[in-house]
């Protein structure tokens, strides 16, 4: 039966040489039950001519021999022939459907980002910061920590420098910083008080010319103006409000200083990146810190996912499935960890990295 078959085969693919084409013929003419054989196998080819022919042979294979055998009606076989042209049409059309979709990342960014640099240092102290209470003005004693808030409210520090014993010092404490219009013209100011002999050389003075002595200095502790002597409260509320320079929000600088402790503590990535998102809202120096941690979040997703491409291309899939997996975990519940969850599906399904777009 198989060189029965080979023979069909070759005869309806013209593959037999001109004699054996001839005397097949013969033979054909001569046998009903082979040329209906042909006819089928005939009809058959024609329905998938476009079938691959590995999958046209072994299904007309069992076509032929079922027939043969006289098991199926001859029109049962036609029917049969037009089921296999729908189902080879299918399976060629079928690669295409298959062709697996881009990934749509929604936040991790393709174009390669340089690494950010470190968020900056905010002052624990805006958490508590205060310029007066109900005995008067506030002042912080170390200078470092009064230019470190001064930064982070982009502020001007005013600094009242005292020597022990001095009796104008205790006076300016007991009453200036107790005024109503000093405390209302110093709210704009971080406040610092030192000893002159522990001030830094730049700051300090001749204290022959007057006790005490008053400077206004900038964020980076550089002398912009001052005054020396006892004055009295209006003069030095004048003095307080003569300078120009923005008023800080110190209510909305603590609530950004709690929500980034607040953040910093989280375990959660989603809420740490909220509170994140929160902050650089907002207008001020801990915005520039908030949107420093954001940039370090995305930059952390988007090295992996560069990283897990390379894998594929030398390690293998498994690899770049296994990088994608951790380091999805600590960012999920993130639009970054959703991105590399995405793709983490895509490269165990199918063993490649897909193709992505933003």
């Amino acid at each position: 039966m198989s060189h029965d078959l080979e023979r069909i085969r070759d005869y309806v693919e013209d593959r037999l040489p001109p004699a054996e084409r001839e005397a097949f013929a013969a033979e054909i003419a001569r046998d009903p039950g082979l040329a209906e054989l042909v006819e089928t196998y005939e009809l058959v080819v024609r329905a998938t001519s476009d079938a691959p022919p590995a999958a046209t042979t072994t299904f007309l294979d069992v076509v032929v021999r079922a027939r043969a055998a006289r098991r199926i009606p001859r029109p049962l076989l036609a029917a049969a022939a037009l089921l296999v042209a729908v189902a080879i049409f299918a399976f060629l059309s079928a690669p295409l459907k298959r062709t697996p979709a881009p990934v749509t990342l929604k936040a991790i960014p393709l174009a390669l980002r340089p690494a950010p640099e470190a968020p900056p240092h905010w002052p624990p102290e805006l958490l508590t910061h205060k310029t007066a209470d109900e005995d008067g003005l506030l002042f912080y004693d170390d200078l470092s920590t009064a230019l470190a808030v001064a930064k982070a409210a982009r502020a001007h520090v005013f600094l009242f420098i005292h020597f022990p014993g001095c009796s104008w010092c205790d006076e300016f404490r007991d009453v200036q910083c107790r005024d109503e219009a000093v405390i209302k013209a110093a709210e704009p100011y971080v406040l610092l008080t030192l000893d002159w002999r522990k001030a830094p050389e730049a700051l300090r003075e001749d204290p022959n010319g007057g006790w005490p002595i008053f400077d206004v200095l900038d964020a980076d502790g550089r002398k912009i103006d001052g005054f020396k002597g006892m004055e009295p409260a209006g003069t030095v509320a004048e003095f307080l409000l003569g300078r120009t320079h923005p008023r800080p929000d110190w209510e909305g600088l603590g609530e950004g200083a709690r929500r980034l402790e607040e953040a910093e503590a989280a375990g959660d990535a989603a809420r740490r990146l909220e509170l994140y998102r929160q902050v650089a809202a907002a207008d001020n120096a801990l915005s520039e810190v908030a949107r420093a941690h954001i940039a370090a979040m995305e930059k952390e997703a988007q090295d992996a996912l560069f990283a897990a491409r390379e894998d594929v291309l030398r390690l293998g899939a498994a690899a770049a499935a296994d990088r994608l997996g951790s380091a999805a975990a600590p960012l999920r519940g993130t639009p970054y960890g959703d991105d590399l969850d995405r793709v983490h599906t895509f490269v165990r399904e199918h063993g490649s990295f897909p193709e992505l777009k933003e």
